[in-house]
Formats: C-alpha cells, sequence, structure tokens
C-alpha cells in the first residue's frame, strides 16, 4: 500500500510534485491553453466570492492528474511555485490536496476547493510541527542520554526508512561545530591543549536554569582538580569547573579544561584566560537580559596538590605547607608531620605581602582577582576529613599495629554489612566490607563517619579510642548542619584540638600529617564561609565523572569534550521550576493510598527504616500511616518524647539530634507535615532478632 504523503521523504516529496507539474505543463501544451499563468493574486482569487473566478479556477485546476491510490481516495500533487499551485501555508515547497469522493469536473463547488485546502493546510503544518518536535526530543535524548553518534546514525536511520524528515547524521541534528580545534582549542606553551569555554557564559546558563528573576548579586565558587581519562596512559583532563552558590543545588558548569600527558607545565599560563575574563567582568559588569549582574568569586576548592599548583606555594610535604598557620613542620620517620595545636594565623594581607616567603613558591596569577587566598581557599573536608583522617583510622584499625586492630574483623564487617537494611534512598552505595577500605568512595567514609560508625564500634572499640572517634563524629555534624555550625561553632573547634591533640599519643606522632592537623582550622572557615557541605568538592567530583561519559572514543579527547559541551549549550536555556514540597505520592494501582511523601532533602514511607523522623520540637516520631483530613495530608506516628541519650561524652548526644528509643514507648498521635523537621537513620541497637531499641540519628545529606 502506498505510504502517506505526509510520511514521505523530502526527496521522494519533490519527485511526486515534479511529476505532478510537468504532467500539467505536459497537457497545457496539448491542448494549446491560451491563458496565461495566473499571478499570486489571481491565484488567490480562488477564495473570491465572484462566481464566474470560482468557474475559472475549476476550469483549470480539471487539468490536475489525480493519482489514485486507493478505490476512495484521490490525491493531488501540487507545487507550490510552479503557476499551477494551490495557495498554502506549507513552508517547504510541498504540499497535496486531498479531493472528496464525488469530486466532479463540471459540478464541483466553491465550497468543495475551500475545504480541500484547508484540510491541506492544517495536515501539512501539523505535519511540519510534528517533525520539528521530533527533532527537539531527539537532541535532549541523545545529548541528556550521552548516546554515542554511531548509535544515534543507527536510530536516525530506522526513523528515516519509517518516512521521518530527519538528517542522516546525528553532527547536523546537533549543530555540532566543524571547526572546534582551529576555534576554540589553543595549545599552551607548557606543552598541552587549553579550551576556554566561558565564564560569563556557564553563568548566565546557570542563570536562566535556576532563577525567574535575575538576581544583581551572584556569588560562585570554582574547583581545579585533575582527572585521569584511562588507565593504560597518562592523558588527563584538568578541568576548570564553577557553581553558582544557592541554598540549594546546582549544577557544575565547565569554564575551561586543560588537556595534556601530564598537569599543566605552568600553573599562570593554564589560568590565564578565566583571571583574564573575571577581571574583565567585574570591571564592565555582567549583562543579562538588560540587567547588570554583580559577579563575585565566593571560594576556590581543591584537594592539597591542586591548591599548591594554582596558589603558588609548597605542597602537603613541605615543612611550610600549612596554607592556614605559619607552623613549621617537623621530619618524624620519613614524615613531615605538624604537631603544634596552636599557631600564628596567616592573613589575607600577609599572603599578598609575602611575609613568610618560605611558604611561596612563585606568585600565582589568581592573585590578580583581589580575592583572600587564606580566607577565601578553604580546607576541603571531602579530601581532608573523609578520603584523609577517616580512612587513616579505619586502616589504623583493620590492618594496623597489633594493639590498634580490630578483633573478629570478619565477624564485625559482616555486622556492618548487614547494617544496609538501615540505609536508605538517600544514600548513594550501601555499605560494603571493611576489607575494601582501600577502595570505598567519599561518601562511603562520610557515611561510616556520621552515621553507620558510631553505632557499629560501639563495645567494639577501646574505650578511650572510641571517645576519641567519636569527638571527631560529633564535631563533624555540628559544622555540616545549618544550624549548629552558627551556635555550636567554637565547640566544635574544641573537640577538634582535643582530637588532634591526643591523635599523636595514640596512633603515633609520626602520623600527624597535614590532614590531621588542618582539623584545627576547619571551624574557622565554617565561620567564613557557612557549612562544610557549601564548600565541599563532593559535586564537582560527581560532575568529573559526567565529563567522562562524554567521552566515546579514544583520541582527540578534547574535541571530543568541547563538541559535546557546545551541542549541550545548544539546547534552550529552560527555567527549572522549583517544586512545592511537601508532595503526595500515591500508588499506581491505587490513587486513594498514599506510597510516600517527598520533600526538599529526603522522603518519607511506613515502611520500616524508612519511616523515622524527627520532629521540630526535638522528639522523634515513627509514622505508622498518611491520610487526608479537610484535604490536607496527615501523618500517624508514634511519638517518643522519652528518648535517652546514645552516648554521654564527649557531650549529651541528644544536643546533637542523636538518641535511642525504645518502640513501646511511643505514643500514638497525629500530626501534620509542617511539624516534620527532618528524616532519621535508625540502627538497630543491638544484634538481638527482637530487638525493641533503636538508634536514631537525623539525616544531614540529601546526595
Amino acid at each position: 500500500m502506498p505510504k502517506d504523503f505526509h510520511l514521505m521523504s523530502k526527496r521522494r516529496k519533490n519527485q511526486l510534485i515534479q511529476l505532478g507539474v510537468d504532467q500539467i505543463l505536459n497537457t497545457d501544451k496539448d491542448e494549446d491553453i491560451g491563458q496565461t499563468s495566473p499571478s499570486a493574486s489571481t491565484t488567490c482569487s480562488l477564495f473570491s466570492d465572484t462566481s464566474l473566478e470560482v468557474e475559472k479556477n475549476i476550469a483549470f485546476y480539471k487539468n490536475i492528474p489525480i493519482a489514485i491510490t486507493t478505490e476512495n481516495e484521490n490525491k493531488a500533487f501540487v507545487s507550490k511555485n510552479s503557476d499551477t499551485s494551490l495557495p498554502t501555508d506549507s513552508t517547504d515547497g510541498a504540499s497535496f490536496v486531498s479531493l472528496p469522493d464525488s469530486f466532479n469536473h463540471s459540478s464541483v463547488s466553491y465550497n468543495d476547493v475551500f475545504n480541500s485546502c484547508s484540510s491541506l493546510s492544517s495536515s501539512f503544518n501539523e505535519s511540519v510541527s510534528g517533525e520539528e518536535n521530533l527533532k527537539k526530543e531527539l537532541r535532549t535524548f541523545i545529548i541528556e542520554c550521552n548516546v554515542a553518534h554511531t548509535t544515534a546514525n543507527k536510530l536516525l536511520d530506522i526513523l528515516r526508512r519509517h518516512g521521518h524528515d530527519l538528517p542522516s547524521d546525528v553532527r547536523t541534528l546537533l549543530s555540532t561545530s566543524t571547526h572546534t580545534t582551529s576555534r576554540y582549542v589553543s595549545t599552551l606553551s607548557c606543552g598541552g591543549q587549553y579550551c576556554h569555554l566561558g565564564l560569563s557564559y556557564g553563568i548566565e546558563l546557570s542563570i536562566r536554569k535556576y532563577f525567574l528573576e535575575i538576581p544583581k548579586i551572584i556569588k560562585f565558587n570554582i574547583n581545579i582538580d585533575g582527572l585521569p581519562l584511562c588507565k593504560s596512559s597518562t592523558s588527563q583532563f584538568w578541568p576548570l569547573l564553577g557553581s553558582i552558590v544557592t541554598d540549594f543545588h546546582t549544577e557544575p558548569f565547565l569554564i575551561g579544561v586543560y588537556f595534556g600527558k601530564k598537569k599543566p607545565g605552568n600553573a599562570n599560563e593554564y589560568l590565564k584566560q578565566f583571571v583574564d575574563e573575571y577581571l574583565q567582568i567585574t570591571e564592565n559588569q555582567l549583562i543579562i537580559c538588560g540587567v547588570e549582574v554583580n559577579v563575585k568569586l565566593n571560594a576556590l576548592i581543591c584537594d592539597t596538590p591542586a591548591k599548591s599548583f594554582v596558589c603558588g606555594t609548597k605542597g602537603h610535604t613541605g615543612y611550610f605547607g600549612c596554607g592556614k598557620c605559619i607552623q613549621e613542620g617537623d621530619f618524624i620517620q620519613n614524615r613531615v608531620v605538624f604537631p603544634e595545636i596552636k599557631s600564628q594565623l596567616r592573613t589575607d594581607s600577609s599572603f599578598r605581602n609575602k611575609n613568610h616567603p618560605e611558604h611561596h613558591v612563585r606568585d600565582s596569577y589568581l592573585e590578580k582577582l583581589g580575592v583572600g587566598m587564606v580566607s577565601r581557599v578553604p580546607l576541603d573536608y571531602m579530601h581532608l576529613v573523609c578520603l584523609g583522617v577517616m580512612k587513616r583510622l579505619l586502616q589504623f584499625w583493620i590492618k594496623g599495629r597489633i594493639n590498634l586492630r580490630l578483633k573478629e574483623v570478619d565477624l564485625i564487617s559482616a555486622t556492618f554489612v548487614n547494617m544496609k537494611r538501615s540505609i536508605t534512598k538517600e544514600f548513594v552505595r550501601v555499605p560494603r566490607s571493611l576489607l575494601e577500605i582501600d577502595h570505598w568512595k567519599a561518601t562511603e567514609f562520610r557515611q561510616f563517619l556520621l552515621y553507620s560508625g558510631p553505632v557499629l564500634l560501639l563495645k567494639r572499640l577501646p574505650a578511650i579510642y572510641y571517645e576519641h572517634f567519636i569527638s571527631l563524629t560529633v564535631a563533624l555534624r555540628i559544622l555540616i548542619d545549618p544550624e549548629l555550625c552558627v551556635t555550636l561553632n567554637k565547640y566544635a573547634d574544641s573537640l577538634l584540638v582535643w582530637f588532634v591533640k591526643y591523635y599523636g599519643e595514640l596512633y603515633g606522632h609520626e602520623f600527624l600529617s597535614y590532614n590531621v592537623h588542618n582539623l584545627v582550622h576547619l571551624a574557622g572557615d565554617v565561620i567564613e564561609l557557612g557549612p562544610l557541605d557549601t564548600f565541599s568538592a563532593f559535586k564537582y567530583e560527581n560532575y568529573m565523572q559526567k565529563i567522562k561519559q562524554k567521552l566515546k572514543n579514544s583520541g582527540n579527547y578534547l574535541q571530543q569534550l568541547v563538541n559535546r559541551v557546545h551541542e549541550e549549550n545548544n539546547l534552550p536555556a529552560e527555567y527549572k521550576v522549583p517544586k512545592k514540597y511537601p508532595i503526595i505520592v500515591y500508588f499506581k494501582n491505587d490513587l486513594q493510598v498514599i506510597n510516600c511523601i517527598k520533600f526538599n532533602r529526603f522522603s518519607i514511607s511506613k515502611s520500616k527504616y524508612d519511616n523515622c523522623v524527627l520532629l521540630e520540637d526535638g522528639t522523634y516520631g515513627v509514622i505508622q500511616d498518611f491520610s487526608m483530613k479537610d484535604n490536607k495530608c496527615v501523618v500517624h506516628i508514634l511519638r517518643f518524647r522519652n528518648a535517652v541519650p546514645f552516648f554521654n561524652l564527649p557531650c549529651d548526644s541528644l544536643k546533637i539530634g542523636v538518641g535511642v528509643i525504645h518502640i513501646q514507648h511511643g505514643d500514638v498521635e497525629t500530626i501534620f507535615l509542617e511539624q516534620i523537621k527532618r528524616k532519621c537513620i535508625i540502627f538497630d541497637y543491638s544484634d538481638n532478632c527482637n530487638n525493641q531499641e533503636y538508634v536514631v540519628v537525623p539525616l544531614l545529606h540529601s546526595e
């Protein structure tokens, strides 16, 4: 059966149109019609009310060849540009007229012709609109799902064979640049290649994406780190990432990227284009839709090696490597250690004036930014605490000296793995064997430090070591909490000083490394920049993986990345309408039963281990059911007003929200959703399967 006209390829449409035109012209010559070709105005007179003009046009169109496709369906194909074309709103130079079954050359009416033309215009416009929507959805699908171009080309081929008007190559669909190397990529004199994608462009895209009204002041953080591309070579990226500072999560954007076999040979050359653009923006202001936006650099977030590289200072193995104080390290057992607790602090002015030249290796181009090179270059707790101190502690307990090792490590590890039932969907990774700590990710160390570790190690770690570990846990929970980091900042600072002071006595003075020493400076950065999560590297590390996912072939890594980023930027920047929380989610097969309630940073349900909450008054609740009352969702809970502390040293654990509840001591109550403050993680208090007591730990993270 012949294919419908709107499903044909553009090439086939043109063939049929030209065939119809040729037949019309040949017929005109054979019959020697002496009338001239109608002009645009004459053609449009088909729709006039004059019967004579209607009859003339009908007589003219009697000669259009009709291709019979079925017994009851006739179609006439006419070229828009030919003298015999019917008026149409089509834009691609092709149209068709479906004539009614009762079409009669001698008795056709004006209404028949008009209705046919109207049907033609409407049908063809819908076809064109549908094709454009298909192209738009394909672009979004290919870019957001990182579909390889070879796979996308096969998909396009399938769709084209089914009549869709699509290009044969995905690069045409995505408007991929054909001059990436010459236009965007430059070769540095120190070796390697660099592409600067633009700070202003990234900020503008983020503002359009996350703000309905353009703010007059915007702050942003930058992150610099190395990214190995494969294990079989030393090829690596050094992305320069940016992220606007808000009270909600925002996706990082790429400002520039370096590619080479090793890290950039000259940090100043690597940073020059970014610094120059920032200075230009601050001098002339950034104009977005006619609004002047004042752009300010908030913080430089890096791990220690990258920080010393871009700031031109000594590294973490140097005697004067600490970027926060002027302490000179000691060399003990082939290690540089920092045993002092209190030393004179560095300041922005002392860094700028090079008051301590032994700390500096070279001048940094970042100093031209005019921001504090001490106060605005904070310590990143992801690398410092999670991958640094916490990992080292676990290594001591699992495979350290015999006097430090845990007894029955295999049994403890099995218990830890079984704790995965308590780990809710807000955590990306569930607990795995303690014997694999060398392969753990930063989020796993964070989960152990803040949630499961204190419960697992209770009565398994000697008391002095447990209290020492708990002091670190309490201090970090305070500094991460948006409220406690302000009210209890000094207390958290004193806990970290105490932790560092006794660390050497418990584990050896030779292990008072750069990471351990800098714990005493962590609370100061929180005072300057806010809770630890607002200037951590977690979201930048997550974005690093998205960068690697954009690479599909070996070779031309930088060109691939730049092309993928430009294709992504070609998509229209659509404002993400913020969701109004809480959101009630019903079961798919029963819209009368509530499945869960979604809040901004967590979700709750009736399932065990997923149903514990901390209320605004500081009490705990275990959700039993949901219901609707006066068009408002209410929660039926067991409320626990008599929770007891989980530990009393270094402080009452209830002060940071951690407590123990007995399931039989709860009171049945009904509350509103507005009374829920946070979700809590609950752990079995003992290994007894009939245990009725649970340790409750408030959730601090959503990613």
